[in-house]
């Protein structure tokens, strides 16, 4: 008889992170925080609030949770998070077109948030029937409370 330990119950989790610059200017970021006109992280800023987007690098397929990590959130400033289809290549401030699901379907579905110290991370799932390229955004207040 041959033992193993290989034992699945659920679909794959897709997991990246991302680090956040210490003060963020609107404009594109690549995943170390760094300012990258082809970069995957979008920040826009609204007052003193941050909103930035994520995109995941690999698209998850369908039925499979995904995570974005983002680190350097500093304070306790946290408004909001959100897990979209994220439609790459399009128009607009963010330099990509978002929320555009398929009419009548939560193609991404926003399962939880978790909040470690300097660190927030946004899980989904990709509940349609297709590959999708998905973006986490998170909505906060740089360097608030302590």
């Amino acid at each position: 008889m041959i033992a193993s330990t290989d034992y699945q119950t659920e679909s794959p989790i897709v997991v990246e992170r991302v680090r956040m610059p210490d003060n963020p200017k609107a404009g594109r970021y690549n995943a170390s925080g760094k300012e990258d006109a082809n970069g995957s992280v979008f920040v826009l800023r609204v007052g003193p609030s941050a909103h930035v987007w994520a995109v995941l690098e690999h698209n998850p397929k369908p039925g499979d949770r995904c995570a974005m990590i983002f680190e350097n959130i500093r304070g306790t400033g946290m408004l909001d998070v959100i897990m979209s289809q994220w439609i790459k290549g399009g128009s607009g401030d963010l330099g990509e077109n978002f929320n555009q699901p398929y009419i009548g379907e939560a193609v991404v579905v926003h399962l939880a948030r978790y909040r470690a110290r300097d660190a927030v991370k946004v899980v989904g799932l990709n509940s349609s029937t297709a590959e999708i390229s998905v973006a986490a955004g998170v909505l906060f207040v740089p360097g608030s409370g302590a």
